[in-house]
Formats: C-alpha cells, sequence, structure tokens
C-alpha cells in the first residue's frame, strides 16, 4: 500500500509546473525535465526502487527549492551524482549512462552543461523595444519562454493599436497616429513597451506596368520608364524621398515584355519607411516605325533678353515632329525656360516620346551635345516612353532654371498616338517665380514630368502665343556614298543643303537636329588587305559630334575648328566589299558645315 501511495503521490506533483528561484520555470513530463521549455535531463532505468517517471518529480523538486545553488558533480565508483544545496539532484548510474551512449561522467557533465544553459534562459523573452507601427499593416511581435503561451499582452490604448495573439507571440496593427504601451504580464513578470503609430511613408501597389517602344528598348529608356511608373503609381506622404535601386535590365523587343526587381526606400519625417523589392513589368508596345513629319525650330531668338513666349506650334491627331529648343539666357537675371505640351480639351491625349534634355550650361556647344547624345540613341532603336495626358492637363518637357549666361537645350520627338484633339506645344521664358515644392527635382531632371506628372492647366499655360513659322518638314537626310580602294577620297557634307519650308519661303542653314543617316559601301579591289578610316572634321569651327556607326556609340565633345576625329577604322582583305551606316545630326551650338571622309587610313 505504501509504494502505490508513493507513485500516486508522484504521479500528481509531476502534473504541476514549479516556478523555481532565480525565476525558471521547471516542469516534469513523463520521465524528463523541463527548465525554461528546454530538455535538461532525462531518466530511462529505475533507480532505489524508483521508477524514471517518479525520479524526473524528484529532481524536478530539488531544483525547485534551490535551483543551482551549489551544483557540482560528485565522482563515485562507479556511479556520478549531481548535487545542489538541496542534496542530490541526479544520479548517472551505470545502467543509465550505458542506455544512453555514454559513460556515467559523460552524463552527469552533460546534465549539468544542460541545467547551467537552461536556467540562463528566461522564462519570458520580450524584445526590449519595437519599431515604429504603421497604420493599416501588422508587425510581428516574438514572446518566447515557458511563459509565453499562458502570458497576457494587451495595448493601452486599443483605439490606437489592435493586439492578436499567435502561437509564437502577437501581432499588432496600428489603427491611428498616436502613442500607446504594449503590455506583457504572467506569474511574476510584467513588462511594458512603447509602441508609436505612424503611418506608411508609401503604399506600393501590387503590380507596376511600365510601357516603353524600340527596337530593342534601350537600357536607360527601361530605366525612365520605370522611374515615370514609380513615381506615378506610388501613393507617397508630401515631401517623401524616394530612392530605387534597378536590377538586371533585359533587352525587351517589340511586342516582349519583362520583369524587372527594383529595390525600393520611401522615407518621410513622422512616417514609417517603406523598403521592399517590386517586380516591375516592362512592356514594349512595338510601334511601326515612322520618321518625324516635321522639325519643330525653337532658337528664335537664340539670345533671349527678355520674358515672354519663345515657339508654339500645334499637333494633330496621328501625327508626329521633333521640336528642338536652344536658348540662352541674355537677360542679365536669372529665368525659368519651360518647353511643355498643352491638353487644353475634355479628352485624354497619349503621345510618345524620345527626349534628350541637357541641363544649363554656360557652354553652347556643351549644353547642345548632352542633349543631342541622349537623342541620337533614342532614335536610333526608336526607343521611347508612352505617356497619357489627362484632359486640361500639361506635360512638362523641359522645366530649368537658367541663370544670366546659361544656355538651355534639348531634342524631343512626339508622336501623337491616341486622342482626337490636337496638343499644344509652348516654350516660354518665365520670371524667376518662387518653385512649389513639387517642382524642386522637375529642376534638376530631363524627364520633369516624372516628377510631377501631367498636371493640370495654369493661367500661363493659356497666355497669349503666336504660331511660329520656323517649321520645317522631313527632317531627315539620306546619304549614300562609296569609296573604292585606291580611288579618291569619298565625302559627306553634314549641315550644307539645308532644308526648306517652301510654304514660308525659309529654310534651316545648317540643319540643325535634321537626321543623318549615310549609308557607306567600301570595297578593297587589292589583291592584298587595305585599311580604312572614316574621319569627322570640324569644317566651319568649333563644335562636338555624336554618331552611332553600325549602332556602336562614338562621341566627341569639343572638336577643334578643322580638327579631325576618326569615327572608326576598318581592315578589308583583298577583294572585300563592306557596307556601314553611320547615323548623326547637326547639334545646337556647334557650327556647319561638317565633312565626313572616307580614306585610306592615316596612321
Amino acid at each position: 500500500m505504501e509504494g502505490i501511495l508513493r507513485r500516486l503521490t508522484a504521479l500528481l506533483i509531476a502534473l504541476l509546473t514549479f516556478a523555481a528561484s532565480e525565476g525558471a520555470v521547471i516542469v516534469s513530463e513523463g520521465t524528463t525535465v523541463f527548465v525554461n521549455g528546454a530538455k535538461v535531463i532525462r531518466f530511462t532505468q529505475p533507480r532505489d526502487n524508483f521508477l524514471p517517471n517518479e525520479l524526473v518529480v524528484l529532481t524536478a523538486n530539488r531544483l525547485q527549492t534551490d535551483g543551482l545553488a551549489g551544483l557540482r558533480i560528485v565522482p563515485g565508483k562507479p556511479d556520478f551524482q549531481i548535487v545542489n544545496r538541496k542534496g542530490t539532484l541526479a544520479v548517472a548510474t551505470v545502467e543509465e549512462a550505458k542506455a544512453q551512449g555514454t559513460t556515467p561522467a559523460g552524463l552527469a557533465q552533460e546534465w549539468v552543461r544542460a541545467l547551467r544553459e537552461a536556467f540562463r534562459t528566461p522564462a519570458l523573452k520580450v524584445p526590449d523595444s519595437l519599431p515604429l507601427v504603421a497604420i493599416g499593416k501588422s508587425t510581428a511581435v516574438s514572446i518566447k519562454g515557458p511563459l509565453a503561451s499562458v502570458a497576457t499582452v494587451t495595448a493601452a490604448d486599443p483605439d490606437v493599436l489592435s493586439v492578436s495573439r499567435t502561437s509564437w507571440g502577437v501581432l499588432i496593427s496600428g489603427l491611428r497616429p498616436g502613442e500607446t504601451t504594449l503590455k506583457v504580464i504572467a506569474t511574476g513578470y510584467t513588462k511594458k513597451l512603447s509602441v508609436s503609430v505612424r503611418p506608411l511613408a508609401a503604399k506600393i501597389p501590387e503590380t507596376l506596368i511600365a510601357k516603353v517602344t524600340g527596337k530593342p528598348a534601350q537600357p536607360g529608356t527601361i530605366r525612365t520608364a520605370i522611374d515615370r511608373a514609380l513615381k506615378e503609381s506610388l501613393e507617397r506622404v508630401p515631401e517623401s524621398r524616394l530612392k530605387f535601386e534597378i536590377g538586371y535590365i533585359p533587352a525587351v523587343v517589340p511586342g516582349g515584355s519583362a520583369q524587372v526587381n527594383v529595390k525600393v526606400d520611401v522615407r518621410a519625417t513622422g512616417t514609417v519607411p517603406v523598403s521592399e523589392t517590386v517586380r516591375v513589368t516592362v512592356q514594349n508596345i512595338g510601334l511601326e516605325t515612322r520618321s518625324d513629319d516635321e522639325l519643330w525650330y525653337s532658337n528664335n531668338p537664340e539670345r533671349v533678353k527678355s520674358f515672354g513666349p519663345l515657339f508654339a506650334a500645334i499637333l494633330e491627331p496621328k501625327k508626329s515632329a521633333r521640336l528642338l529648343y536652344h536658348h540662352l539666357n541674355d537677360s542679365g537675371a536669372p529665368l525659368i525656360l519651360r518647353t511643355s505640351a498643352i491638353n487644353n480639351s475634355d479628352e485624354p491625349v497619349t503621345v510618345h516620346l524620345i527626349p534628350g534634355d541637357a541641363p544649363p550650361l554656360g557652354d553652347p556647344v556643351q549644353a547642345g551635345f548632352r542633349a543631342g547624345e541622349q537623342f541620337l540613341r533614342g532614335i536610333a532603336y526608336e526607343s521611347g516612353q508612352v505617356v497619357t495626358i489627362p484632359p486640361r492637363s500639361t506635360l512638362p518637357i523641359s522645366f530649368r532654371r537658367l541663370k544670366p549666361g546659361q544656355t538651355g537645350s534639348g531634342l524631343c520627338s512626339i508622336r501623337h498616338l491616341e486622342g482626337a484633339q490636337p496638343l499644344l506645344f509652348r516654350t516660354d521664358a518665365f520670371p524667376p517665380f518662387e518653385v512649389e515644392p513639387r517642382w524642386m527635382p522637375a529642376l534638376a531632371s530631363n524627364t520633369p514630368w516624372h516628377e510631377v506628372g501631367t498636371p493640370e492647366i495654369r493661367p500661363w499655360d493659356r497666355g497669349q502665343y503666336t504660331l511660329s513659322k520656323e517649321i520645317f518638314p522631313n527632317p531627315i537626310r539620306t546619304e549614300n556614298v562609296s569609296y573604292r580602294v585606291g580611288a579618291r577620297w569619298s565625302v559627306v557634307r553634314v549641315g550644307q543643303k539645308a532644308i526648306g519650308n517652301v510654304a514660308e519661303g525659309s529654310k534651316l542653314d545648317g540643319n540643325f537636329g535634321v537626321s543623318y543617316v549615310v549609308n557607306v559601301t567600301i570595297e578593297n579591289p587589292l589583291e592584298t588587305s587595305a585599311k580604312v578610316e572614316i574621319v569627322y572634321e570640324a569644317s566651319a569651327g568649333y563644335s562636338a559630334g555624336v554618331f552611332l556607326v553600325d549602332r556602336k556609340p562614338v562621341s566627341y565633345d569639343r572638336i577643334k575648328a578643322k580638327e579631325e576625329k576618326r569615327l572608326a577604322v576598318f581592315t578589308l582583305r583583298p577583294n572585300e566589299k563592306r557596307e556601314v551606316r553611320i547615323d548623326t545630326l547637326p547639334l545646337s551650338g556647334s557650327s556647319y558645315p561638317a565633312t565626313l571622309t572616307i580614306r585610306p587610313a592615316q596612321r
């Protein structure tokens, strides 16, 4: 009878959880002792008339009283004891050690190690602080330890923060901006954590689409299209700071699409920062090849001495134009040079843009060079962006603040794609007004519509204007030239034969902004190899030059008068014939005519 009572008592004790000294939670379950949720001692063999499940109750009881006070190993022959100040906690017998695949000494050492490590683990582990919590977003708070399942977690102000339990802690969600306290309470344990609830700096949509064109679309075009898609689609708080890093950009052929990973980071004072990787779908809509119908020449006056309208033209539905603007601030004071498309109708209009816009520069040649270099690559690959201008809205194509003596220069191909209404394009010189904060980034951008979108028409967009006469049809020249090794050198004069407007009786001296496609045929009739070069001479004065030689870019930002620059050199095998294509255009600020020469290599 005494043995039965002893066993019943042991079973009842085994169901209890002991609150140990040193703040540990000690549990005997089955044949194992747990301290703070960790297994520390397991018995498989009976000892001194006690079964394994009874031994664990005795060990747990003694740990509950004095914990690890005086903990040590007492070696014996052959058994090893583990004792504390209360007495014997456990005995590593030969039989127990053999059952667990070790020696009495090894088993005793393992038990002591497990005990010390478990007592160092807190009974309830809660973070010391919490990050900002976003409105409408859930934040996971990990609560671990043996007391986690019985702990209560509440918000001091449930109107600011909601709390829901999970198997591993809690989820807290912001309800409205404010400050509150998260309370974690368990037996003998209380902790309060300060919580700040703030709005997100931005909301990122699940899908983002950037539409481009090109054969294929060029990486620069794709980058700017992604930039625009992000800035248009993200719901950001005012004055937030957007940074993004675009990963690998694949080639996107007409009619194709690709996924591009973009690391997005948005921050603003008083908000929860947003940092995510977004997958942007880049779609190449595959427009048919088509040259610009007209060249619009915004260069009269070239030297701007006062504020006012400088240029205006109408783009009819389904038509295309190439706008060149090049103006030097000669007013003696700062001014703002703005070029924009204005949709003053009740219907949206969709356009295709290939831009090339230079920052304000003191050297007109460099300004024209920077703009032309961007533009030539775009038109050569027909690589551009598609933008929809809403009703009664504007599209800022260029928006620059010019100091006295600085030049604003750019080129933009515009194609009217969708909509039944025409668009007004105008270039104006404004006094240096105080720019709205959201427009400030546009002053430093070569695609200002990325920064401000397509804002509603303002009074100055409706200001008086006169349609300009500097409009020239068919801004493209194709030159076919051949060179035979041993024969006379072949030359092409760039900018010499001016295009004109018959209706207005005007012509464009220098052909600034006109596309030149030079198709060169080179033949080597000799029985030996021969080297042939193509050089460019600034025949009329100080210039710059941008070229594509068989689609490979070549550029020179400074060419002295009469100086030659080599564009390419070829080694032709005996009796070899080669076709070479050169794309170029006369640059604003440079001097023309200039000369392309095909001849034997001089060095």
